[in-house]
């Protein structure tokens, strides 16, 4: 799936591993939450590369460059993903009953 390809090249998210008996089992709320969970310790990460490049703790700036895209990359899958979902919401609005 193009997706999961994405996902994988962007390093951002760790895919969540799901079976064909569990997909049934596990609400979307909880991959939402596992997802945005993920984004912030991304995020977080990055956070912790620059702090450690200002204090001068032998950082390697390659690494916190690379963090920082990252992190940058997962935020605005995220705020893809959240489009999309509100487009879909406003378009079931949108139907006639």
């Amino acid at each position: 799936m193009i997706i999961d390809s994405i996902i994988q090249k962007t390093g951002g998210f760790q895919p969540i591993k799901v079976t064909e008996n569990s997909k049934a089992q596990i609400p979307f709320k909880d991959l939402l939450a596992e997802a945005i969970t993920q984004v912030n310790q991304t995020d977080a990460a990055s956070i912790q590369g620059n702090i450690d490049l200002l204090t001068n703790d032998e950082a390697d700036l390659h690494t916190i460059m690379i963090n920082a895209e990252k992190a940058d990359i997962a935020l605005q899958y995220t705020l893809q993903i959240r489009n999309k979902l509100l487009d879909a919401y406003n378009e079931i609005m949108r139907m006639q009953v």
